[in-house]
Protein backbone atom coordinates (compact mmCIF):
# COMPACT_ATOMS: atom_id res chain seq x y z
CA UNK A 1 0.00 0.00 0.00
CA UNK A 2 2.81 2.39 0.86
CA UNK A 3 4.59 1.62 -2.40
CA UNK A 4 1.40 2.26 -4.36
CA UNK A 5 0.87 5.59 -2.58
CA UNK A 6 4.46 6.62 -3.30
CA UNK A 7 3.98 5.68 -6.95
CA UNK A 8 0.85 7.82 -7.19
CA UNK A 9 2.64 10.76 -5.59
CA UNK A 10 5.54 10.35 -8.04
CA UNK A 11 3.16 10.23 -11.01
CA UNK A 12 1.34 13.40 -9.90
CA UNK A 13 4.67 15.12 -9.25
CA UNK A 14 6.06 14.23 -12.66
CA UNK A 15 2.86 15.42 -14.31
CA UNK A 16 3.14 18.73 -12.46
CA UNK A 17 6.80 19.20 -13.43
CA UNK A 18 6.10 18.29 -17.05
CA UNK A 19 3.16 20.69 -17.22
CA UNK A 20 5.14 23.53 -15.63
CA UNK A 21 8.04 23.03 -18.04
CA UNK A 22 5.72 22.78 -21.05
CA UNK A 23 4.12 26.09 -20.05
CA UNK A 24 7.53 27.82 -19.90
CA UNK A 25 8.53 26.31 -23.24
CA UNK A 26 5.30 27.50 -24.86
CA UNK A 27 5.84 30.96 -23.39
CA UNK A 28 9.32 31.16 -24.94
CA UNK A 29 7.99 29.99 -28.30
CA UNK A 30 5.18 32.58 -28.32
CA UNK A 31 7.58 35.40 -27.46
CA UNK A 32 10.16 34.22 -30.01
CA UNK A 33 7.53 34.35 -32.77
CA UNK A 34 6.01 37.65 -31.64
CA UNK A 35 8.93 40.02 -31.01
CA UNK A 36 12.15 41.03 -32.71
CA UNK A 37 15.38 39.04 -32.16
CA UNK A 38 16.74 41.90 -30.07
CA UNK A 39 13.68 41.88 -27.81
CA UNK A 40 13.83 38.11 -27.51
CA UNK A 41 17.44 38.48 -26.38
CA UNK A 42 16.20 40.82 -23.67
CA UNK A 43 13.61 38.23 -22.63
CA UNK A 44 16.37 35.59 -22.47
CA UNK A 45 18.29 37.80 -20.03
CA UNK A 46 15.15 38.26 -17.91
CA UNK A 47 14.34 34.55 -17.88
CA UNK A 48 17.93 33.69 -16.93
CA UNK A 49 17.61 36.21 -14.08
CA UNK A 50 14.40 34.51 -12.97
CA UNK A 51 16.07 31.07 -13.02
CA UNK A 52 19.01 32.40 -10.99
CA UNK A 53 16.67 33.92 -8.40
CA UNK A 54 14.59 30.74 -8.38
CA UNK A 55 17.67 28.65 -7.55
CA UNK A 56 18.55 30.95 -4.65
CA UNK A 57 14.96 30.95 -3.37
CA UNK A 58 14.76 27.16 -3.50
CA UNK A 59 17.95 26.85 -1.48
CA UNK A 60 16.66 29.24 1.17
CA UNK A 61 13.02 28.18 1.38
CA UNK A 62 11.70 25.02 -0.23
CA UNK A 63 14.72 22.72 0.11
CA UNK A 64 14.71 22.92 3.94
CA UNK A 65 10.93 22.46 3.82
CA UNK A 66 11.25 19.29 1.71
CA UNK A 67 13.97 17.87 3.98
CA UNK A 68 12.51 18.69 7.39
CA UNK A 69 8.76 18.91 6.84
CA UNK A 70 7.99 15.94 4.58
CA UNK A 71 7.43 13.34 7.31
CA UNK A 72 5.88 15.42 10.07
CA UNK A 73 2.45 16.05 11.56
CA UNK A 74 -0.13 18.22 9.83
CA UNK A 75 0.42 21.01 12.34
CA UNK A 76 4.22 20.96 11.87
CA UNK A 77 3.80 21.04 8.11
CA UNK A 78 1.39 23.97 8.31
CA UNK A 79 3.84 25.93 10.46
CA UNK A 80 6.73 25.15 8.10
CA UNK A 81 4.70 26.01 4.99
CA UNK A 82 3.66 29.39 6.42
CA UNK A 83 7.23 30.32 7.30
CA UNK A 84 8.76 28.98 4.06
CA UNK A 85 6.25 30.78 1.82
CA UNK A 86 6.70 33.95 3.87
CA UNK A 87 10.46 33.70 3.36
CA UNK A 88 9.88 33.25 -0.38
CA UNK A 89 7.95 36.52 -0.42
CA UNK A 90 10.81 38.33 1.35
CA UNK A 91 13.36 36.88 -1.09
CA UNK A 92 11.10 37.98 -3.96
CA UNK A 93 10.88 41.55 -2.69
CA UNK A 94 14.66 41.84 -2.23
CA UNK A 95 15.43 40.21 -5.59
CA UNK A 96 12.74 42.33 -7.23
CA UNK A 97 14.39 45.49 -5.95
CA UNK A 98 17.70 44.30 -7.41
CA UNK A 99 15.98 43.62 -10.75
CA UNK A 100 14.51 47.12 -10.76
CA UNK A 101 17.96 48.63 -10.23
CA UNK A 102 19.39 46.39 -12.96
CA UNK A 103 16.59 47.51 -15.26
CA UNK A 104 17.57 51.14 -14.77
CA UNK A 105 21.19 50.32 -15.66
CA UNK A 106 20.66 47.75 -18.43
CA UNK A 107 18.78 49.56 -21.17
CA UNK A 108 18.54 46.52 -23.46
CA UNK A 109 15.95 44.84 -21.24
CA UNK A 110 14.81 47.69 -18.99
CA UNK A 111 11.06 47.21 -19.34
CA UNK A 112 11.22 43.43 -19.02
CA UNK A 113 13.44 43.57 -15.93
CA UNK A 114 11.12 46.06 -14.25
CA UNK A 115 8.12 43.87 -15.15
CA UNK A 116 9.94 40.93 -13.55
CA UNK A 117 10.76 43.04 -10.49
CA UNK A 118 7.09 43.82 -9.93
CA UNK A 119 5.91 40.21 -10.26
CA UNK A 120 8.86 38.31 -8.77
CA UNK A 121 7.45 38.03 -5.20
CA UNK A 122 4.30 36.41 -6.57
CA UNK A 123 6.28 34.08 -8.85
CA UNK A 124 8.44 32.85 -5.97
CA UNK A 125 5.37 32.46 -3.76
CA UNK A 126 3.74 30.23 -6.39
CA UNK A 127 6.86 28.07 -6.58
CA UNK A 128 6.98 27.82 -2.78
CA UNK A 129 3.37 26.60 -2.66
CA UNK A 130 4.13 23.93 -5.29
CA UNK A 131 6.92 22.47 -3.20
CA UNK A 132 4.93 22.85 0.01
CA UNK A 133 2.24 20.62 -1.45
CA UNK A 134 4.88 18.13 -2.63
CA UNK A 135 6.39 18.09 0.87
CA UNK A 136 2.97 17.26 2.29
CA UNK A 137 2.65 14.34 -0.14
CA UNK A 138 -0.04 16.08 -2.25
CA UNK A 139 1.58 16.85 -5.61
CA UNK A 140 -1.88 16.80 -7.22
CA UNK A 141 -2.49 20.14 -5.48
CA UNK A 142 0.73 21.46 -7.07
CA UNK A 143 -0.58 20.43 -10.49
CA UNK A 144 -3.89 22.19 -9.82
CA UNK A 145 -1.94 25.32 -8.89
CA UNK A 146 0.03 25.22 -12.16
CA UNK A 147 -3.24 24.72 -14.05
CA UNK A 148 -4.60 27.86 -12.40
CA UNK A 149 -1.48 29.76 -13.52
CA UNK A 150 -2.02 28.56 -17.11
CA UNK A 151 -5.74 29.41 -17.11
CA UNK A 152 -4.84 33.00 -16.25
CA UNK A 153 -1.79 33.06 -18.54
CA UNK A 154 -3.54 32.08 -21.79
CA UNK A 155 -5.88 35.11 -22.03
CA UNK A 156 -3.16 37.36 -20.60
CA UNK A 157 -0.90 36.36 -23.52
CA UNK A 158 -3.58 36.24 -26.21
CA UNK A 159 -5.07 39.67 -25.47
CA UNK A 160 -1.91 41.70 -26.31
CA UNK A 161 -1.45 39.72 -29.54
CA UNK A 162 -5.10 40.32 -30.47
CA UNK A 163 -4.65 44.04 -29.76
CA UNK A 164 -1.46 44.11 -31.84
CA UNK A 165 0.81 44.82 -28.85
CA UNK A 166 3.83 42.58 -29.44
CA UNK A 167 6.25 43.64 -26.74
CA UNK A 168 8.47 41.42 -24.59
CA UNK A 169 7.82 43.78 -21.67
CA UNK A 170 4.05 43.18 -21.87
CA UNK A 171 4.49 39.42 -22.21
CA UNK A 172 6.80 39.25 -19.18
CA UNK A 173 4.30 41.28 -17.17
CA UNK A 174 1.45 38.98 -18.24
CA UNK A 175 3.47 35.86 -17.40
CA UNK A 176 4.53 37.21 -14.01
CA UNK A 177 1.03 38.41 -13.12
CA UNK A 178 -0.37 34.97 -13.94
CA UNK A 179 2.28 33.39 -11.70
CA UNK A 180 1.34 35.78 -8.91
CA UNK A 181 -2.28 34.67 -9.35
CA UNK A 182 -1.06 31.11 -8.80
CA UNK A 183 0.49 32.29 -5.53
CA UNK A 184 -2.91 33.60 -4.39
CA UNK A 185 -4.56 30.33 -5.43
CA UNK A 186 -2.02 28.52 -3.23
CA UNK A 187 -3.22 30.51 -0.24
CA UNK A 188 -6.80 29.46 -0.99
CA UNK A 189 -5.79 25.81 -1.51
CA UNK A 190 -3.82 25.52 1.72
CA UNK A 191 -5.96 27.90 3.79
CA UNK A 192 -2.71 29.30 5.12
CA UNK A 193 -1.35 32.84 5.08
CA UNK A 194 2.42 33.25 4.46
CA UNK A 195 4.38 34.57 7.42
CA UNK A 196 7.12 36.92 6.11
CA UNK A 197 7.73 38.16 9.66
CA UNK A 198 9.27 34.75 10.42
CA UNK A 199 11.69 34.84 7.47
CA UNK A 200 14.78 35.58 9.56
CA UNK A 201 13.88 32.81 12.01
CA UNK A 202 13.41 30.36 9.13
CA UNK A 203 16.76 31.27 7.55
CA UNK A 204 18.61 31.06 10.86
CA UNK A 205 17.06 27.71 11.78
CA UNK A 206 17.80 26.04 8.44
CA UNK A 207 21.04 27.75 7.42
CA UNK A 208 22.95 24.49 7.94
CA UNK A 209 21.09 23.16 4.88
CA UNK A 210 20.39 26.22 2.78
CA UNK A 211 23.84 27.82 3.15
CA UNK A 212 25.57 24.78 1.70
CA UNK A 213 22.90 24.40 -0.97
CA UNK A 214 23.64 27.95 -2.07
CA UNK A 215 27.29 26.96 -2.36
CA UNK A 216 26.38 23.93 -4.46
CA UNK A 217 24.11 25.98 -6.69
CA UNK A 218 26.83 28.57 -7.26
CA UNK A 219 29.45 25.89 -7.97
CA UNK A 220 27.25 23.95 -10.39
CA UNK A 221 26.00 26.99 -12.30
CA UNK A 222 29.37 28.74 -12.21
CA UNK A 223 31.40 25.89 -13.69
CA UNK A 224 29.17 25.46 -16.74
CA UNK A 225 28.93 29.20 -17.31
CA UNK A 226 32.73 29.58 -17.11
CA UNK A 227 33.19 26.84 -19.72
CA UNK A 228 30.74 28.73 -21.92
CA UNK A 229 32.61 32.02 -21.43
CA UNK A 230 35.98 30.39 -22.21
CA UNK A 231 34.52 28.82 -25.34
CA UNK A 232 33.22 32.21 -26.47
CA UNK A 233 36.43 34.05 -25.59
CA UNK A 234 38.94 31.54 -26.99
CA UNK A 235 37.16 29.94 -29.94
CA UNK A 236 34.43 32.47 -30.63
CA UNK A 237 30.75 33.05 -29.97
CA UNK A 238 29.81 30.38 -32.51
CA UNK A 239 31.36 27.75 -30.23
CA UNK A 240 29.51 29.09 -27.21
CA UNK A 241 26.31 29.11 -29.26
CA UNK A 242 26.88 25.49 -30.26
CA UNK A 243 27.20 24.42 -26.63
CA UNK A 244 24.08 26.37 -25.68
CA UNK A 245 22.13 24.88 -28.60
CA UNK A 246 23.15 21.38 -27.53
CA UNK A 247 21.90 22.10 -24.02
CA UNK A 248 18.57 23.32 -25.40
CA UNK A 249 18.12 20.04 -27.28
CA UNK A 250 18.74 18.17 -24.01
CA UNK A 251 16.39 20.48 -22.11
CA UNK A 252 13.58 17.91 -21.62
CA UNK A 253 16.01 15.48 -20.00
CA UNK A 254 17.33 18.09 -17.57
CA UNK A 255 13.77 19.16 -16.75
CA UNK A 256 12.86 15.54 -15.98
CA UNK A 257 15.92 15.20 -13.71
CA UNK A 258 15.05 18.36 -11.83
CA UNK A 259 11.44 17.32 -11.37
CA UNK A 260 12.36 13.83 -10.16
CA UNK A 261 14.93 15.32 -7.75
CA UNK A 262 12.30 17.42 -6.01
CA UNK A 263 9.76 14.58 -6.00
CA UNK A 264 12.23 11.99 -4.72
CA UNK A 265 13.60 14.05 -1.83
CA UNK A 266 10.48 14.00 0.36
CA UNK A 267 9.88 10.34 -0.54
CA UNK A 268 13.40 9.40 0.59
CA UNK A 269 12.87 11.33 3.82
CA UNK A 270 9.77 9.20 4.45
CA UNK A 271 11.65 5.99 3.58
CA UNK A 272 14.46 6.97 5.95
CA UNK A 273 11.99 7.37 8.81
CA UNK A 274 9.73 4.39 8.12
CA UNK A 275 11.99 1.82 6.40
CA UNK A 276 15.64 2.84 6.93
CA UNK A 277 16.93 -0.55 5.74
CA UNK A 278 15.51 0.22 2.27
CA UNK A 279 16.98 3.70 2.05
CA UNK A 280 20.24 2.94 0.21
CA UNK A 281 18.52 0.55 -2.18
CA UNK A 282 15.81 3.11 -3.00
CA UNK A 283 18.45 5.78 -3.69
CA UNK A 284 20.25 3.39 -6.04
CA UNK A 285 17.02 2.57 -7.89
CA UNK A 286 16.46 6.29 -8.47
CA UNK A 287 19.83 6.59 -10.22
CA UNK A 288 19.33 3.40 -12.21
CA UNK A 289 16.02 4.70 -13.55
CA UNK A 290 17.44 8.14 -14.33
CA UNK A 291 20.55 6.75 -16.05
CA UNK A 292 18.37 4.40 -18.12
CA UNK A 293 16.21 7.36 -19.11
CA UNK A 294 19.33 9.30 -20.07
CA UNK A 295 20.57 6.46 -22.25
CA UNK A 296 17.16 6.17 -23.93
CA UNK A 297 17.16 9.90 -24.64
CA UNK A 298 20.71 9.65 -26.03
CA UNK A 299 19.59 6.90 -28.42
CA UNK A 300 16.63 9.06 -29.42
CA UNK A 301 18.98 11.94 -30.24
CA UNK A 302 21.25 9.67 -32.28
CA UNK A 303 18.37 8.22 -34.28
CA UNK A 304 16.25 11.34 -34.81
CA UNK A 305 18.81 14.12 -34.31
CA UNK A 306 19.01 15.01 -38.00
CA UNK A 307 15.25 15.53 -38.00
CA UNK A 308 14.71 17.13 -34.59
CA UNK A 309 17.86 19.27 -34.66
CA UNK A 310 17.06 21.46 -37.68
CA UNK A 311 13.40 21.65 -36.65
CA UNK A 312 14.16 22.94 -33.14
CA UNK A 313 17.47 24.75 -33.63
CA UNK A 314 17.29 25.93 -37.25
CA UNK A 315 20.57 27.32 -38.59
CA UNK A 316 22.36 26.58 -35.29
CA UNK A 317 22.05 22.81 -35.73
CA UNK A 318 25.13 22.29 -37.97
CA UNK A 319 27.33 23.84 -35.26
CA UNK A 320 25.59 21.89 -32.48
CA UNK A 321 25.65 18.50 -34.22
CA UNK A 322 29.10 17.51 -32.91
CA UNK A 323 28.42 18.42 -29.27
CA UNK A 324 25.01 16.79 -28.71
CA UNK A 325 26.22 13.21 -28.21
CA UNK A 326 28.91 13.98 -25.59
CA UNK A 327 26.56 16.38 -23.80
CA UNK A 328 23.94 13.61 -23.75
CA UNK A 329 26.52 11.26 -22.18
CA UNK A 330 27.28 13.91 -19.57
CA UNK A 331 23.57 14.21 -18.80
CA UNK A 332 23.25 10.42 -18.51
CA UNK A 333 26.10 10.31 -16.00
CA UNK A 334 24.34 13.06 -14.05
CA UNK A 335 21.38 10.73 -13.71
CA UNK A 336 23.74 7.99 -12.52
CA UNK A 337 24.84 10.04 -9.48
CA UNK A 338 21.65 11.98 -8.79
CA UNK A 339 20.31 9.27 -6.48
CA UNK A 340 23.38 9.66 -4.27
CA UNK A 341 23.00 13.44 -4.26
CA UNK A 342 19.35 13.43 -3.20
CA UNK A 343 20.11 10.63 -0.71
CA UNK A 344 22.67 12.82 1.05
CA UNK A 345 20.04 15.57 1.19
CA UNK A 346 17.59 13.21 2.87
CA UNK A 347 20.34 12.21 5.34
CA UNK A 348 20.77 15.92 6.12
CA UNK A 349 24.49 15.83 5.28
CA UNK A 350 24.78 18.98 3.13
CA UNK A 351 28.41 19.58 4.08
CA UNK A 352 29.43 16.24 2.60
CA UNK A 353 27.39 16.99 -0.52
CA UNK A 354 29.01 20.43 -0.85
CA UNK A 355 32.53 18.96 -0.58
CA UNK A 356 31.78 16.48 -3.34
CA UNK A 357 30.26 19.19 -5.48
CA UNK A 358 33.36 21.36 -5.17
CA UNK A 359 35.60 18.44 -6.19
CA UNK A 360 33.39 17.47 -9.14
CA UNK A 361 33.00 21.11 -10.18
CA UNK A 362 36.77 21.54 -10.28
CA UNK A 363 37.03 18.45 -12.50
CA UNK A 364 34.22 19.74 -14.73
CA UNK A 365 35.80 23.15 -15.14
CA UNK A 366 39.22 21.67 -15.88
CA UNK A 367 37.84 19.16 -18.38
CA UNK A 368 35.72 21.73 -20.17
CA UNK A 369 38.46 24.36 -20.42
CA UNK A 370 41.12 21.87 -21.56
CA UNK A 371 38.65 20.51 -24.11
CA UNK A 372 37.98 23.99 -25.48
CA UNK A 373 41.71 24.69 -25.85
CA UNK A 374 42.34 21.37 -27.59
CA UNK A 375 39.33 20.95 -29.87
CA UNK A 376 36.90 23.86 -29.55
CA UNK A 377 33.24 23.24 -28.75
CA UNK A 378 33.34 19.46 -29.38
CA UNK A 379 36.40 19.22 -27.13
CA UNK A 380 34.58 21.11 -24.38
CA UNK A 381 31.58 18.80 -24.68
CA UNK A 382 33.78 15.68 -24.44
CA UNK A 383 35.64 17.21 -21.51
CA UNK A 384 32.32 17.71 -19.70
CA UNK A 385 31.25 14.15 -20.54
CA UNK A 386 34.46 12.54 -19.26
CA UNK A 387 34.61 14.51 -16.02
CA UNK A 388 30.92 13.90 -15.37
CA UNK A 389 31.51 10.16 -15.70
CA UNK A 390 34.46 10.43 -13.29
CA UNK A 391 32.14 12.06 -10.77
CA UNK A 392 29.79 9.04 -10.56
CA UNK A 393 31.99 6.79 -8.36
CA UNK A 394 32.94 9.80 -6.19
CA UNK A 395 29.29 10.54 -5.40
CA UNK A 396 28.44 6.93 -4.58
CA UNK A 397 31.55 6.43 -2.48
CA UNK A 398 30.65 9.43 -0.36
CA UNK A 399 27.01 8.35 -0.23
CA UNK A 400 28.09 5.01 1.23
CA UNK A 401 30.14 6.82 3.88
CA UNK A 402 27.17 9.08 4.60
CA UNK A 403 24.84 6.12 5.13
CA UNK A 404 27.36 4.47 7.46
CA UNK A 405 27.77 7.70 9.41
CA UNK A 406 24.02 8.03 9.74
CA UNK A 407 23.73 4.52 11.15
CA UNK A 408 26.50 5.20 13.65
CA UNK A 409 24.68 8.31 14.86
CA UNK A 410 21.40 6.42 15.18
CA UNK A 411 22.89 3.49 17.10
CA UNK A 412 23.41 5.32 20.45
CA UNK A 413 19.89 6.75 20.23
CA UNK A 414 18.42 3.31 19.59
CA UNK A 415 20.41 1.82 22.49
CA UNK A 416 19.23 4.60 24.81
CA UNK A 417 15.62 3.93 23.79
CA UNK A 418 16.03 0.20 24.53
CA UNK A 419 17.57 0.92 27.96
CA UNK A 420 14.75 3.34 28.76
CA UNK A 421 12.13 0.73 27.88
CA UNK A 422 13.94 -1.92 29.94
CA UNK A 423 14.14 0.42 32.92
CA UNK A 424 10.44 1.17 32.71
CA UNK A 425 9.62 -2.54 32.56
CA UNK A 426 11.87 -3.22 35.59
CA UNK A 427 10.21 -0.47 37.63
CA UNK A 428 6.80 -1.76 36.65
Amino acid sequence: MKGRAAGKRAAWGLADQAFSSLTNFALSAVIARSVSPREFGGFAVVFATYLLTLGIARALTTLPLLVRHSAVTEEEWRDGARRATGTALVVGVIAGAACAVAGLLFTGARGSLIALAVTLPGLLLQEAWRHSFIARGKPSMALVNDLAWTIVLIPAMVLPIWLGVRSADVFVLAWGAAGAAGGLVGIAQSRLVPAPAHAWSWLRTHWDISGRQLGEFAALSGSHQLVMYVAGGVVGLVAAGALRAGQVLLGPLHVAYQGIWFITLPELVRVLKSRPSSFARTSAVVSIVLAAGGLAYTVLILVFGETLGPMLLGKTWPNARDVVFPLALAATSTGAWLGANVGLRALQQPSRSLRIRLVVTTLTLAGGVIGVLVAGAPGAAWGLAITSLLGVPIWWWQFGLGVSEGRELEAPTALADELEVAAEETLA
